[in-house]
């Protein structure tokens, strides 16, 4: 049972109450919804009162209530007049009107929104909270590294994310210029298919990703300690687990990881493969905190074991729906964890949906 606040109102001023919860649900399983796997446990809702919810599990689920972060509202009455009610496929590339027009509860209004151009946000005068002191947010996606620093220094823009972490010791010694550095909830890694019995991308006659023993050598190939001194300049942590430290079911032995190991790792290659394989790699090149080049590491890394790697690196819009589509074999990939739970990676990495 979930109780809702009193007195809040969507962007277009109808009430918000239990009704638009008991809708977004539905909305949320449906299966085109990329969040599904979050509310896997849920079998129905119903609406108590205008502001009770009951939600009907399956089973016990304790960690639901996190799970509920990632728990978006929406107005059924803005969703029928606009057709949104069902979630766009966006594996298929579909795009519907909730794309860039939203009409939230929230301290701020969506005013504009261009993806990768200009998103603009105004404070909500009738919003339940005090107003913030921030009165309008102007987002311009800046994907050039040098230029992004640039805008900041020139005074075009206040905030800028993603400092590239060779100019961080630069803009700490910048008067006006405060950097605030620190993890990030999030895990980067690289991602194969391991059960196909072909590869498209590969110039053999099976999958290479099929061999226990061409992941070990991968594994002892990887210099985590490199990536994070080089390529990072020690902002990083090298880690083997799919979950940063500070999540609800992180373990030292499973952050534990082997040295390089070249020779090994060479001999595993060779024992199957004595010409070597070769097999694409996709990664985004504007997206994470230097991807590209840390795929670029990776390339040199699995080049000295027998393994040549063609990089094809590319901007956003193209790489995630490769892999939304399964169509990438090898590919670079962040993920977050927003309810703090380790469980939320295996709901979408390992869980059936």
């Amino acid at each position: 049972m979930i109780r809702l606040r009193e007195g809040v109102t969507f962007h277009d001023g109808t009430p918000f109450t239990a009704d638009d919860v008991v809708f977004s649900l539905e909305r949320v399983r449906h299966e085109s919804s990329g969040f599904r796997a979050l509310h896997s446990a849920v079998t129905g809702a119903e609406a108590v009162d205008d502001h009770t919810v009951h939600i009907q599990m399956s089973g016990p689920a304790p960690l639901y209530v996190q799970n509920l972060t990632n728990f978006f509202i929406m107005s059924r009455a803005w969703a029928e007049e606009n057709n949104v009610t069902v979630p766009q496929n966006f594996a298929a590339g579909e795009e519907n009107f909730a794309v860039r027009n939203t009409n939230g509860t929230g301290p701020y209004t969506l005013v504009e929104r261009d993806p990768e151009v200009r998103t603009v946000m105004r404070a909500f005068d009738g919003h339940w909270d005090d107003s913030p002191a921030v009165t309008e947010i102007i987002y311009t996606p800046i994907s050039e590294a040098a230029t992004r620093v640039a805008a900041l220094l020139s005074g075009e823009v206040d905030l800028v994310q993603d400092v590239p972490v060779q100019d961080i010791a630069r803009l700490e010694q910048t008067d006006g210029v405060s950097v605030v550095t620190g993890p990030e909830n999030r895990n980067i890694f690289f991602s194969y298919d391991m059960t196909s019995e072909t590869l498209a991308t590969s110039n053999t006659e099976d999958n290479p990703f099929s061999h226990p023993e061409i992941r070990e050598a991968m594994a002892l190939a990887i210099d985590r300690n490199a990536i994070q001194q080089v390529v990072m300049r020690g902002q990083s942590q090298p880690s083997a687990a799919p979950l940063p430290p500070f999540v609800n079911g992180w373990t030292e032995e499973m952050h534990s990881f082997d040295a390089p190991d070249i020779a090994r790792a060479t001999e595993l290659v060779s024992a199957i493969y004595p010409n070597g394989f070769s097999v694409d790699l996709h990664c985004p090149n504007d997206r994470y905190l230097n991807d590209e080049a840390i795929c670029q590491a990776l390339v040199g890394m699995l080049g000295r074991i027998g393994m040549t790697v063609n990089l094809v690196s590319q901007t956003r819009s193209l790489h995630f729906p490769l892999i939304e589509r399964w169509e990438t074999d090898f590919y670079l990939l962040g993920w977050g964890v927003p309810t703090f739970d380790s469980a939320y990676v295996c709901d979408f990495i390992v869980h059936t949906s």
